[in-house]
C-alpha cells in the first residue's frame, strides 16, 4: 500500500496525527524494526486448537493486568495510580471477553488457563522482564501510554500473524483474527485516554 493512501485510511479511522512520509518508504532513513517474526508463537505452536489459543491469550491479558498491578504498588503520584487501575480494568475485561467468545464459539466453558499465576504478557513477553524495564523507564503518564500502546501494538500484530497461519484450523483462524480486533479496541481505548489528556 502506498503511504499516501494509508494516510488517508488512517485519518478515515480518526486518527487526528497522521503524516504521510514524501518520497514513502523508500526515503525512510530512521529508525529500523527489529526483531524475530516468530516471537510468541512459540506459546501457541505446534500445539494447536482453539481451547489451547484461548487459555495462552487468556495467560497473557492476566499477565497485563498483573504488571500494571505491581507498578502501582510502586508508584506514589495519584493519577499515575488511577491510570493503572484503568488500564488493569481493561485486561480484566478482556479476559471475561476471551472467555464469553470460547463459549460462544465452542459452547463450553474455558478450562483453568495454562500459566497460573501469568509469567508472560501480551505479544509473549515475560512478565519479570517487562516489570523491571516499565519501572526503570515509566516516569510519567505519557510514558505509561506509551508502553501500553506498544504492547497491545505487539499483542495485535502476534494474533494478527496467528491468523494467517496455514497450518491452523477455521475455528482457530476465525478466533485469532477476533483477539487482533480486540487488541485494535484496546489501541483506541489508550489512544481516547491520551486524547482526553490532552
Amino acid at each position: 500500500m502506498r503511504s499516501r493512501a494509508g494516510s488517508k485510511i488512517l485519518e478515515g479511522l480518526g486518527f487526528k496525527e497522521v503524516y504521510n512520509m514524501k518520497g514513502g518508504i523508500k526515503a525512510w532513513n530512521g529508525e529500523h524494526v527489529t526483531g524475530s517474526q516468530v516471537k510468541g508463537l512459540e506459546y501457541f505452536l505446534p500445539k494447536r486448537g482453539i481451547e489451547h489459543g484461548a487459555q495462552i491469550a487468556f495467560a497473557m491479558e492476566d499477565g497485563l493486568k498483573r504488571l500494571y498491578e505491581e507498578l502501582q504498588k510502586r508508584q506514589s503520584d495519584p493519577e499515575m495510580v488511577e491510570l493503572l487501575k484503568k488500564l488493569a480494568g481493561f485486561e480484566v475485561q478482556h479476559k471475561k471477553r476471551i472467555k464469553e467468545f470460547f463459549k460462544e464459539t465452542t459452547g463450553q466453558e474455558l478450562e483453568s488457563p495454562l500459566y497460573t499465576p501469568s509469567t508472560i504478557i501480551e505479544g509473549g513477553n515475560p512478565l519479570e522482564e517487562v516489570i523491571q524495564s516499565a519501572t526503570e523507564m515509566v516516569k510519567s503518564p505519557q510514558d505509561l501510554l506509551d508502553l501500553a500502546s506498544m504492547l497491545e501494538a505487539e499483542a495485535m500484530d502476534l494474533y494478527s500473524r496467528l491468523s494467517r497461519r496455514t497450518e491452523i484450523s477455521k475455528e482457530e483462524m476465525r478466533f485469532y483474527a477476533w483477539l487482533k480486533e480486540e487488541e485494535r479496541g484496546h489501541l483506541r481505548l489508550i489512544d481516547s485516554i491520551r486524547e482526553g489528556r490532552e
